[in-house]
């Protein structure tokens, strides 16, 4: 199922969802398994019962694609299921959840898309908060061929990396001759993550041994959105792996989740 819904156990009988039951829309790490995903929203729905939600993850192929069309798509048929969820209401408050920056780039998305208006109005939501789990990440050619590879076997994951660097390399040509080089994908990415519209609120979920979200640069961009008046709220450990802070520190993650979704 390319999008999934899920609602709390007092709502299970309703044929469209009522305003009054807040939605969450979750967006998992690029290649996650529906199943990974879904322990996150399993959070949301049975243990804590605090809302709804919709779980999906991008394809890869649209996560890393030089064409923002194709995430524009995406972002759209995600938006349009989740308003038939409720019977083309608005809940009173929805929040997102993005993991890495597989899950981030729906919020790059939507951040461009309100400036360009490149997604109908009518979708779009007003987020009573947004959570960025492991991200968002800065991009390099190395973090992005780990981020690819993470979770393939050898000799796959050496093709898919040779091809991620030869692909980038081109791009990067491109753009330099043709004088573009701040459009390229990246950079563009990381640029609008600093610079979008302040959210009501902001949880950035991060560790100081993730190997694929470097941590420093995460944290300046915190900063800087801090700085920008950004209301930003943080949960930082010490130890636990990328897009693994649930199942290493479950205890403070569903707190953390329990007094930003209210």
């Amino acid at each position: 199922t390319r999008f999934a819904l899920d609602v709390p156990a007092r709502c299970a009988s309703a044929g469209t969802l009522a305003p009054d039951v807040p939605l969450c829309l979750v967006f998992g790490w690029v290649n996650a398994r529906d199943a990974h995903v879904k322990k996150y929203t399993d959070v949301l729905t049975r243990e804590l019962e605090c809302c709804a939600t919709v779980r999906a993850t991008m394809p890869t192929a649209r996560a890393f694609s030089p064409f923002e069309r194709s995430r524009v798509a995406y972002v759209t048929e995600a938006l349009t299921f989740a308003r038939r969820a409720y019977g083309g209401q608005t809940p009173r408050k929805v929040y997102l959840f993005c993991f890495s920056n597989g899950g981030c780039w729906v919020q790059a998305t939507l951040a461009r898309a309100r400036a360009e208006g490149t997604i109908a109005r009518e979708l779009m939501f007003d987020f009573e908060g947004v959570i960025f789990d492991s991200c968002p990440a800065f991009m390099s050619m190395k973090s992005g061929g780990d981020a690819l590879t993470a979770v393939m076997r050898q000799p796959l994951a050496l093709v898919v990396r040779l091809t991620f660097y030869a692909l980038v390399l081109v791009l990067a040509t491109v753009h330099l001759c043709t004088g573009t080089y701040d459009q390229m994908l990246t950079r563009k990415f990381w640029t609008t993550m600093l610079n979008m519209p302040n959210e009501k609120k902001e949880l950035y979920i991060y560790s100081l041994s993730d190997t694929l979200t470097d941590p420093q640069k995460l944290e300046a961009l915190i900063a800087h959105r801090a700085k920008n008046s950004a209301n930003v709220k943080v949960l930082c450990f010490e130890q636990s792996p990328h897009c693994a802070h649930l199942r290493k520190h479950p205890d403070d993650y569903v707190k953390a989740l329990r007094e930003f979704i209210v």
